[in-house]
């Protein structure tokens, strides 16, 4: 049986419900405290909404009905994705949040003809590097003074999904 990639479903991850869905504006406030619960130095409030207009923009998560428990933004360019933003509740992690998205991602780039998916990742964030590569991203080059906050390196990965 083929796995179901569909987003606006309920799965279960563990054993935990979840609502896999498209992000919309009434979500901005929960996905805010999200990003700022998941990350030292998180996207601004302006940022994430301006991601919820951008055409190219694609923002899903993982609803558990009481607050959101994870985030995955990304842009679909032609037959390439960016994951910009994977961003997992501190209170949920370890139960394979970060790794559903981006085994649905990869599936759902598959199905649509995508032939990469690209991101970069803090040096630093041995954890969230060692993910990409469970699921296939690679090293493909390093951008120094990448990130703003603290001038740290980021490491280009890319997953090669296509033909």
């Amino acid at each position: 049986m083929a796995a179901d990639h569909r987003i606006g479903r309920s799965v279960t991850v563990g054993e935990r419900r979840f609502q896999l869905r498209e992000a919309d504006q009434k979500d901005l406030g929960a996905m805010y405290l999200l990003e700022c619960r998941s990350h030292h130095a998180p996207w601004s409030e302006n940022a994430l909404e301006d991601e919820l207009t951008r055409r190219e923009s694609r923002v899903w998560v993982l609803d558990e009905g009481d607050r959101l428990a994870a985030m995955l933004i990304f842009w679909r360019v032609l037959d390439q994705v960016e994951i910009l933003d994977v961003a997992v509740d501190p209170a949920r992690q370890g139960l394979g949040l970060g790794r559903f998205l981006l085994d649905t991602l990869i599936g759902v780039a598959r199905v649509q003809g995508i032939k990469q998916i690209a991101l970069e990742v803090r040096v630093s964030n041995e954890v969230a590097i060692a993910l990409y590569k469970k699921v296939g991203f690679e090293h493909r080059g390093r951008r120094p003074d990448y990130y703003e906050d603290n001038g740290e390196d980021a490491f280009v990965m890319v997953c090669d999904v296509g033909e």
